[in-house]
């Protein structure tokens, strides 16, 4: 009875864990000239042109701003984004994201709870910075269940604008900075332009909700390609001094489920921080950025900032179709 024992410990301890990437390296902090700000959730445009962040998530005043991208450490302040990027405050408007026709997406807290369709879409205007009309986005991507505080917490639309990834939190009532329980899922732009949850979101992606014990938040998905056959995401580590970590899961073919998550290696740089999240990455899959919270002593960690990372390894070539 007890080799049984053992024999089950050890199908759970191998069905909790998961192996390192080590794909990634030459970590070096993104300077947004003329921004002194906090900088958090980077989205860098797939043609090269803008870095997108918003300021410190802080729930009453969290604002979308624009950069000029002119390298991979390098980009110029553009400002507030203008129009109806974001609302009167108190507000969150914050995740932007956009596909190669100019559609911006972003999570928004303008009537929520009392209307539960949180994310916003429009057209960006670069020549101006702006945003000039908005609207919500529409499909059965919400959870709608009167004072039960879900919300989308995040997103990212990849390349093309067919396929939405997600993360519906629950949140604690009233709402607080970290949900009781989170789901990354993934729906399909219909012809009509509303988004439908993919009819095999579930299984897709299993390994990603599932494999590590599911209990743990796990956010901020952002795909590598139109077929989105590398899916970046953040997820809390218990035990580690950084709290969350990076991860990437694989896949072969649009058809497969993800495979099983692997934690992104970064190397050390010499100072102490917390909470790396929030990926973005570019079309030629060589380059990702995200957001980490500097320190200022071992538990003062106040400075959100943008990183960025070179891949040391080949990509594959269908990963980027």
């Amino acid at each position: 009875e007890m080799k049984v024992a053992h024999f089950w410990l050890f199908l759970l301890f191998v069905g909790c864990t998961y192996g390192a990437n080590h794909e990634w390296g030459n970590l070096e902090k993104v300077e947004i000239a003329g921004y002194t700000g906090q900088s958090m959730e980077p989205f860098l445009s797939r043609d090269g042109k803008w870095l997108f962040f918003n300021t410190l998530n802080s729930g009453d005043n969290t604002t979308l701003m624009y950069s000029h991208y002119i390298n991979s450490t390098y980009a110029t302040y553009g400002g507030v984004i203008g129009g109806e990027a974001n609302g009167p405050v108190p507000h969150l408007d914050a995740v932007p994201a956009m596909d190669n026709n100019n559609t911006f997406y972003w999570v928004s807290t303008r009537g929520w709870p009392f209307n539960y369709d949180n994310l916003e879409m429009g057209t960006w205007d670069g020549s101006v910075g702006s945003v000039p009309k908005s609207h919500h986005v529409h499909g059965n991507i919400y959870i709608e269940v009167f004072k039960q505080n879900w919300i989308i917490s995040d997103q990212e639309i990849n390349q093309d604008g067919s396929l939405l990834f997600y993360t519906n939190s629950h949140l604690t009532n009233p709402p607080g900075p970290v949900p009781l329980f989170t789901n990354i899922s993934m729906a399909v732009r219909q012809p009509g332009g509303a988004f439908r949850v993919h009819p095999k979101a579930v299984q897709l992606l299993a390994n990603i909700n599932n494999h590590i014990n599911p209990k743990l938040i796990r956010y901020a998905p952002s795909s590598l390609g139109t077929k989105a056959l590398e899916l970046y995401f953040s997820m809390e580590v218990p035990g580690d001094s950084h709290g969350t970590g990076l991860f990437v899961s694989k896949r072969t073919s649009e058809t497969e489920p993800f495979g099983v998550p692997q934690q992104i290696t970064i190397p050390s740089d010499g100072k102490h921080y917390k909470n790396p999240e929030a990926t973005t990455i570019t079309p030629d899959g060589k380059l990702i950025m995200f957001k980490r919270d500097d320190c200022e002593s071992f538990f003062v960690c106040t400075k959100r900032r943008i990183y960025k990372m070179d891949r040391l390894a080949d990509v594959p070539p269908e990963a980027l179709e």
